[in-house]
């Protein structure tokens, strides 16, 4: 059952860009100068500035960006991708869209819907964005040219929270879709979740495939989310009823092996010190008969030539 966990909230976010993701000016400007454990104040090569807040503010000076790109490849502060990107930005005049030269002006500048193109055309020109992000941010462009209505929400991070919302599930689905990022299998799977949601079905409480798989592979939330998998539709008759089986043995109180999905538990229960706590949760949950776990434990789940 843990399989179909994929399908949970995290198609929601799927490919999600905001405009403020957009470019990745921010990087460049926010150089975490005071964090390394190895670095020593005062900083010489960045004016003798006395601790981190005087260091960002340094390095906020476009004039000082040379020195601090300098630094931070020094003190190994920044990534191989991040360095690159720090001289292109250096080239194009340490100035951004809009003549921003600093984090939060740039931020404010690429918040702003009305400059998206601006800020991609930028990006693209100066080399400030892999390949797969220009062209995530060239569909959010394009989406946007066409009268498609982004979310009501700044950044990433905002967007996240706005977006995690059932009540406005529908309309960032819709411009995922409308952009381009939802298509195919994913496309009909969003629209099962919404109809369900539409019908008062609550999903888990998890963003993003990783999250929900946690989520969902915690005993204690198995029930929430089998519950909406059954609801919107993601399982085959087969599955439901064993679903349901599943639901009905955790309520008895029976402790379901710790494993996720039909590969790892196969994996799991196959090994001879996890062989009892797995017959005994599928007798619970009525997956075998009393006489066939009584079987399987005389034999300890091997059959001829020791198959499993």
């Amino acid at each position: 059952m843990a399989t179909k966990s994929k399908y949970f909230i995290s198609i929601i976010i799927l490919s999600f860009i905001t405009v403020s993701s957009i470019i990745l000016i921010n990087k460049v400007l926010a150089q975490d100068t005071g964090a390394a454990p190895n670095i020593q104040y005062p900083v010489e090569e960045l004016d003798d500035c006395q601790d981190e807040t005087a260091c960002r503010t340094y390095c906020d000076k476009p004039e000082n960006i040379k020195a601090c790109i300098d630094f931070a490849e020094k003190n190994n502060l920044m990534s191989e991708e991040e360095i690159e990107i720090a001289k292109n930005f250096i080239a194009a005049g340490s100035k951004g869209p809009g003549g921003c030269t600093n984090k939060t002006s740039c931020e404010t500048f690429c918040d702003d819907i009305a400059n998206i193109n601006e800020c991609v055309s930028f990006a693209e020109k100066n080399g400030l964005m892999p390949p797969e992000e220009l062209e995530e941010a060239k569909k959010v462009q394009a989406a946007i040219k066409r009268g498609v209505k982004p979310p009501p929400c700044g950044n990433k991070k905002q967007c996240d929270v706005y977006c995690e919302e059932s009540d406005h599930m529908e309309e960032c689905i819709t411009f995922g879709v409308e952009a381009g990022f939802i298509q195919g299998k994913e496309l009909d799977d969003v629209q099962k979740m919404l109809a369900a949601i539409k019908r008062g079905v609550k999903p888990p409480p998890c963003r993003g495939r990783e999250a929900c798989d946690e989520y969902c592979g915690n005993p204690d939330n198995m029930e929430v989310c089998m519950n909406f998998a059954i609801e919107a539709g993601f399982m085959s008759e087969q599955e439901r009823a064993e679903s349901q089986k599943f639901l009905e043995a955790i309520k008895k109180g029976a402790k379901p092996p710790k494993c996720r999905g039909k590969e790892e538990c196969d994996t799991y229960c196959s090994q001879d010190e996890n062989f009892e706590e797995c017959f005994q949760f599928a007798e619970a949950a009525g997956f075998m008969s009393a006489e066939e776990a009584a079987m399987a434990r005389k034999t300890k789940g091997k059959g001829p030539g020791n198959c499993k």
